[in-house]
């Protein structure tokens, strides 16, 4: 078989000490078509909201609270979507099955430097005046306080771990399971220009940056199959965007050491005997 064939071939990448997603393409599908009604219908409400003559003065006047709110709904339907489309009979179940009972390692670390770079490209681009800023992320700076503390706490733990858990950990591996690499690939990032439409509509220069990033994810997660590699580059790439340059650094220097430490993964034998053996990088 030739090394372009072994690419194309689809896959069905399973974590270590699991068996394997039990879900395919078509689950991944509806997966990802309810990520996108998720996202309609919540911008559809905001929209009717802020037209609702009785609305507009209270929204106004909790517009960063709002906004926090639905992002946090946001990514608890998703969870829930997948949750439910993955037929797991337990929340530890399909934590399994996503590959949640790892820890990032050394490749994700690694992946995470990249992330960083392509995030500063965007921030160069953005004061070459290639791309426009993040108006969202300008106005949480703009109101600061509790708003701002929720927003920067949100875009570098739960976001992203909504988005990788679901759409690589998921819907990824899903496509995977039928699908040849770029195919997935192509869908998944598709799908990641749906969710972040207005970031993807406001210049060129950002697009290319944001599906370089998202094809990184995908690729990560076809490599290392952990979800928490995905996480650690997708919150790299947050932490640029919305801290200073000292602080990303030491963030990554910090976390370095967890990256790179083996730990026991336990699985059970069909004999029903528990051994452990060493993951990691």
């Amino acid at each position: 078989m030739t090394a372009q064939a072994l690419d194309n071939a689809p896959s069905q990448p399973n974590p270590p000490g699991g068996s394997g997603p039990p879900w395919r393409p078509r689950d991944a599908w509806r997966c990802v078509f309810a990520l996108v009604a998720v996202e309609f219908v919540l911008g559809a409400c905001l929209r009717v909201a802020q037209g609702d003559a009785r609305v507009p003065g209270w929204l106004a006047a909790h517009w960063y609270p709002a906004q926090i709110v639905v992002r946090v709904l946001r990514s608890g339907l998703w969870l829930v979507a997948a949750y439910v489309l993955s037929g797991a009979g337990s929340a530890a179940a399909f934590a399994r099955s996503l590959g949640l009972n790892q820890r990032p390692d050394l490749r994700g670390w690694v992946g995470a430097c990249a992330a960083i770079a392509i995030s500063l490209a965007d921030r160069y681009g953005g004061a070459r005046g290639w791309t426009s800023p993040n108006p969202v992320g300008r106005g949480f700076y703009a109101e600061g306080g509790e708003a701002l503390l929720f927003y920067v706490l949100y875009v570098i733990s739960a976001g992203p771990f909504a988005e990788e858990a679901v759409l690589r950990g998921f819907a990824f591996r899903g496509f995977r399971g039928g699908y040849g690499r770029v195919c997935s690939i192509i869908i998944i990032v598709g799908a990641g220009a749906y969710i972040h439409w207005r970031a993807m509509t406001q210049s060129i220069w950002t697009p290319v940056c944001l599906i370089s990033l998202w094809t990184l994810l995908c690729l990560i997660m076809e490599w290392t199959v952990n979800p928490w590699n995905c996480v650690l580059c997708h919150a790299a790439y947050n932490a640029v965007q919305v801290f200073k340059w000292p602080i990303y650094p030491l963030g990554m220097l910090i976390i370095l050491p967890l990256c790179m430490r083996r730990r026991r993964l336990r699985e059970t034998g069909s004999n029903g005997v528990e051994t452990s053996k060493r993951v990691g990088s």
